[in-house]
């Protein structure tokens, strides 16, 4: 059976369908010649980044076994960068207004330094001393596989929080006896005494055991930050002078760089207590306290 248009509507109908098609397929065609060739380019980029890096390496004579991580750490990195985007090359965020940056540092933030109870009662006294922090203390560090945070005897410079990886911890007691303890996401902070004190000292080794993504708070900006806000002041003064009583209170060999959340979240939320005579004096303690370095 032959079919074919008789009428001039007929006739003009499959032109169109036709023209429609070819239009239709070209399109098709050119996408998916557009996608190929995009993808092409990114995976010659990604060759030649790598061609460059292991040039680089052996004209420098970098041993096989550095060579080797530091090409893994880079495919890592390179792999993380494919599924979140640096925010330093999402273009758009540099035309957001200080409060709007603020808020959006704060959503990504907080959910991983609400492990700790002080910043989860932050997040309700006072959101813009939260939103100042995240903006302006908080700040991300990357850590390969092997690599130490810090040692024995180093004096603490930062508080840090765990976003992604796992990390082990170990120290000696007065007895020589090794004590080890693995740090996770969403369990864990690191090296809280920093922010109340300047004469804090590792006490321990911190070697990431994955490749390690963290969260570091900059004692001097949080202490100048939360001092701006009265409710945020009074808050932390309440906090820090229990915090310190139960420090000096603890044997040495019981103190850690490590806060197993777990363990102790219920004692460090009690330290946000106020009692009766603390009541009394709490707004005082807020005005003297300009100087957060115990």
């Amino acid at each position: 059976m032959h079919v074919q248009p008789h009428t001039l509507s007929e006739r003009m109908f499959a032109i169109g369908t036709v023209v429609f098609a070819l239009v239709g397929f070209s399109y098709v065609v050119g996408s998916i010649s557009g996608s190929l060739a995009q993808l092409r380019g990114m995976t010659e980029n990604r060759a030649r980044q790598f061609w460059e890096l292991r040039r680089h390496l052996r004209k420098n004579h970098v041993s096989i076994t550095l060579s080797a991580r530091i090409q893994k750490y880079a495919e890592h990195v390179l792999e993380s960068q494919e599924d979140n985007v640096p925010a330093k090359d999402v273009k758009l965020l540099s035309v957001l207004s200080e409060q709007l940056r603020s808020e959006l540092e704060c959503e990504i933030c907080m959910p991983h330094f609400s492990v700790h109870p002080l910043f989860a009662r932050l997040c309700v006294v006072s959101r813009v001393t939260i939103h100042r922090l995240a903006n302006n203390a908080i700040y991300n560090k990357l850590l390969a596989r092997t690599d130490t945070l810090f040692i024995p005897g180093e004096t603490a410079t930062h508080m840090y929080i765990v976003v992604a990886g796992r990390l082990v911890y170990s120290r000696f007691d007065s007895k020589n006896d090794e004590h080890k303890e693995l740090v996770d996401k969403g369990e864990d902070w690191i090296s809280e005494p920093v922010l109340w004190t300047s004469t804090w000292v590792h006490l321990g080794l911190l070697t990431a055991l994955t490749e390690c993504a963290l969260m570091v708070l900059d004692p001097v900006q949080f202490g100048r930050i939360v001092n701006l806000n009265p409710d945020a002041n009074m808050l932390a003064t309440t906090y820090v002078k229990n915090f310190i009583a139960w420090i000096n209170s603890v044997e040495r060999d019981s103190l850690s760089d490590i806060w197993q959340g777990e363990n102790v979240s219920p004692r460090v939320a009690s330290f946000m207590e106020l009692d009766e005579n603390q009541f009394r004096n709490a707004k005082s303690l807020a005005a003297k306290l300009m100087n957060w370095q115990v």
